[in-house]
């Protein structure tokens, strides 16, 4: 399986996180582990902001398979601070402690904000390289 090559990995996991535009400073490593149930998943430590790819070579018996992982997972990492902000509010919740309600809600909307201005960057960005191809 030629696809799940240490170099195939990292170059699939560059070229998608520069096109996510994720934050060189964002630690992202990427592994093949046989033990996990699905295509792949996702490790994190958002405090710390490093992140563990893991790749099922057992399901991944294609390159499609394989960049398809590493997109998701990537989208899952790209998410992440959102990820944490819903799950710590949550958390919160369960414990009944108390929560400002207002300021919760201008947080999430101002997360929402940067995740639509970080889209809008990708697609901008894709847009503009298939126009570069066209002439």
């Amino acid at each position: 399986m030629e696809h799940l090559s240490k170099k195939n990995l990292n170059k699939y996991l560059r070229y998608y996180r520069n096109i996510l535009i994720i934050p060189k400073s964002w630690e992202i490593k990427i592994k093949l582990d046989n033990e996990i149930d699905e295509y792949a998943n996702v490790e994190w430590e958002y405090k710390h902001k490093k992140f563990t790819i893991n790749i099922n070579p057992n399901k991944t018996k294609t390159l499609d398979d394989l960049k398809d992982s590493i997109i998701h997972e990537l989208l899952h990492i790209l998410f992440s601070p959102t990820s944490t902000k819903i799950h710590s509010t949550l958390n919160k919740i369960a414990k009944r402690e108390k929560i400002n309600i207002i300021i919760t809600k201008k947080n999430f909307d101002k997360i929402e904000e940067l995740l639509i201005i970080h889209l809008s960057g990708i697609i901008f960005n894709i847009m503009k390289g298939s126009n570069n191809a066209k002439k």
